[in-house]
């Protein structure tokens, strides 16, 4: 949204669309399938995607770090991470990211063996699950429907992932397909350019990205204000071969990325276009 009306596509000759996505899986079939030829996702799902042969590549960070967080209702008996023992936790499927950060929490608590795992099938069915009783806890990131809980008095947090995951790590990122890269790298460039500095007016202008936030969610002045503190912004889009190395080898030692079809870093990212 910055990047078009505030005119920085138009600055670096670019016309772009925004398409929307419900679940980043569906984005990353769409970019496989070269429906698309560049877009914003999860760093883990972009790498899953590579993993099965997608041709895609990380130009730019768009966000370092995300957190994830154990969340249990406010009424619940459930007040410290020691009595999630023999409690069940919900995560929007099993064997997703999601899952995989339940178990990275769970697993650095000490108590991954003495809790059982509940597949929802989507964020907002795993808030749902919580609310109803269904579950005992919840793992789910700081979005909006987990925020107004929060700041309602609704649900607290017990963890966070910020604990238990390496210390460099990227969360979102600006993607490109592979043949768009070779094909048209000046655009690219330009397109990357133009994301950084729509992300720097958002870092700079906190009342207009707080404004976007409230209309796009439909939140309370204060709901979106307390969202956009969660949005740590990258710095210069530079993204750290650590960070992605951390992040692949996050997703094999969960399973999410088999042995025989781990992505070389080198054919996931580039920094051509931030250097």
């Amino acid at each position: 949204m910055a990047a078009e009306q505030k005119g920085f596509a138009a600055q670096n000759g670019l016309d772009t669309e925004w398409v929307p996505f419900r679940r980043p899986a569906t984005f990353e079939q769409a970019m496989a399938s070269g429906s698309l030829n560049m877009g914003v996702g999860p760093a883990t799902s972009m790498l899953l995607g590579a993993a099965k042969g997608s041709p895609v590549v990380m130009v730019a960070e768009v966000l370092p770090f995300m957190e994830f967080f154990i969340w249990v209702r406010t009424d619940s008996p459930i007040k410290k991470t020691k009595d999630l023992k023999g409690k069940k936790i919900g995560v929007s499927s099993l064997r997703s990211v999601g899952h995989a950060f339940a178990k990275a929490m769970a697993k650095g608590l000490g108590i991954d063996e003495d809790v059982k795992y509940i597949g929802t099938g989507g964020i907002v069915q795993v808030v749902a699950a919580l609310r109803s009783g269904a579950t005992d806890a919840t793992v789910v990131g700081m979005f909006s429907i987990i925020a107004k809980l929060k700041l309602a008095g609704k649900v607290q947090a017990l963890a966070g992932t910020r604990d238990y995951l390496p210390k460099e790590w990227v969360e979102n990122v600006l993607e490109a397909r592979k043949d768009f890269i070779s094909n048209k790298p000046d655009t690219v460039r330009r397109a990357v350019k133009a994301f950084l500095q729509a992300i720097e007016f958002i870092k700079a202008n906190p009342e207009w990205s707080v404004g976007k936030i409230k209309s796009f969610e439909r939140l309370s002045d204060e709901q979106a204000t307390y969202l956009y503190k969660f949005y740590d912004f990258t710095r210069d889009g530079k993204i750290s071969r650590q960070a992605v190395k951390n992040v692949r080898d996050f997703l094999v030692q969960n399973k999410l990325i088999s042995a025989s079809a781990i992505p070389r870093l080198n054919d996931v990212y580039t920094s051509r276009f931030t250097d």
